[in-house]
């Protein structure tokens, strides 16, 4: 699925298997601002 988004996104605290199919990962985990980080970086 990640890679068939497009841009494939993981958070800071993403399994280590799926980190090098990310096109991006945050500085946030999921319990942070992490889609919010997403939003403001790829959207705004």
């Amino acid at each position: 699925m990640i890679r068939a988004a497009g841009l494939g996104v993981g958070v800071a605290n993403v399994v280590e298997a799926v980190r090098p199919f990310c096109g991006y990962v945050t500085r946030a985990t999921h319990d942070q601002d992490a889609v919010a980080e997403v939003i403001e970086k790829f959207v705004l």
